[in-house]
């Protein structure tokens, strides 16, 4: 009886263990884009929004989650900076041809953010 439990329980964990997805979260940095005619004096702490870039290097897509109330243009380039991927909005799947460096730019209304995909 031992015998069979143990090979069930074999069985069933490697079937489970395929299905798990190889996803990585990809940090941003985000920046506020300013005025070069201000002259501003002090440091202020940085920006933070709520945006997660997600890479899943099984399916080579990337995907872009962030709050309705923003808006932005999310750019992913090669290392050649050819453009690989665009989207208008956020919250969006995009798929990438292979796996490779990659430099995602998400462009909103007087901020950016970039980060990159090794």
């Amino acid at each position: 009886m031992k015998k069979i439990l143990l090979i069930l329980t074999a069985l069933i964990v490697s079937y489970i263990t395929p299905l798990t997805v190889n996803c990585e979260n990809i940090p941003i940095n985000i920046h506020r884009e300013t005025d070069p005619d201000k002259n501003t004096s002090f440091d202020r702490a940085p920006m933070r929004l709520p945006i997660e870039v997600i890479f899943n290097a099984d399916s080579n897509t990337i995907e872009v989650k962030a709050p309705e109330y923003l808006e932005g243009e999310v750019y992913i380039q090669d290392s050649m900076f050819n453009l690989e991927a665009y989207s208008p909005t956020l919250n969006v799947l995009l798929q990438v041809s292979n796996r490779g460096p990659y430099t995602i730019t998400i462009k909103g209304m007087g901020w950016y953010a970039t980060g990159v995909i090794e």
